[in-house]
C-alpha cells in the first residue's frame, strides 16, 4: 500500500472545488510509478461523514471521482461521523494505546456521538492527535471485530475486497 494522500474533506465533497481532481491526479502518479506491477491498482478515497449520511454520500462521491478518471478503479466510503469511529467500534483490541472497559464500549459506535473526544479521554499516553496516533491504532486493531461493531467499517471491506480480490476478516468467528 502506497501512503495517504490527506486532503481536506470539506474542499473534497465540493462539487466545484478542484481538490477531489488533484487527489486523484496524484494517486493516479503515485500507482503509475509504483514498482509492483503483479499489485492490484486502485483509488480508495476515504472521508470523514461528518454527519451526511455515508450511504449516499458515498456513491455521489464516486460517480464524481469516476467521471474525473473513468479509466482507474476507484472506491469512495465514508466512514460514518468520523474515522475514530473505528476505534471506538474496535476498542477491546486497542487496550496497548486506550484505557477501556468492555461496559464503557458503546454499543452501536456509529449512533455513539463524540468519537474523538472519546478517544482522547481514553488515551493512555497524553491525548489523542489524528496524525501521530491514527496510523498506530489502525495498525493493531482487530479488524474482524470493528467489521462486526460498525458498518461503515465493513463497506471499506467489501470495497477493498472488490477492488483487490481478496479476502478481509469478515467477523465471523
Amino acid at each position: 500500500a502506497l501512503k495517504p494522500i490527506r486532503m481536506p474533506a470539506s474542499s473534497l465533497v465540493k462539487q466545484d472545488d478542484p481538490c477531489l481532481r488533484r487527489a486523484i491526479g496524484i494517486a493516479a502518479k503515485k500507482l503509475a510509478e509504483h514498482g509492483d506491477v503483479s499489485a492490484p491498482k486502485f483509488i480508495l478515497i476515504l472521508i470523514d461523514a461528518e454527519g451526511a449520511c455515508a450511504a449516499k454520500a458515498g456513491p455521489i462521491m464516486n460517480q464524481r471521482a469516476t467521471e474525473i478518471a473513468s479509466h482507474l478503479d476507484i472506491a469512495c466510503v465514508f466512514a460514518v461521523d468520523e474515522y475514530e469511529t473505528w476505534f471506538v467500534a474496535a476498542a477491546q483490541s486497542l487496550s496497548k494505546y486506550l484505557d477501556v472497559e468492555s461496559n464503557d464500549i458503546p454499543d452501536e459506535p456509529e449512533k455513539s456521538l463524540t468519537k474523538k473526544k472519546w478517544i482522547n479521554n481514553r488515551m493512555r499516553n497524553g491525548t489523542y492527535k489524528e496524525t501521530v496516533d491514527q496510523e498506530k491504532l489502525s495498525a493493531v486493531m482487530d479488524l474482524a471485530l470493528c467489521r462486526r461493531q460498525a458498518p461503515s467499517f465493513d463497506k471499506l471491506c467489501r470495497e477493498i475486497e472488490r477492488m483487490a480480490k481478496v479476502d478481509v476478516p469478515d467477523g465471523g468467528g
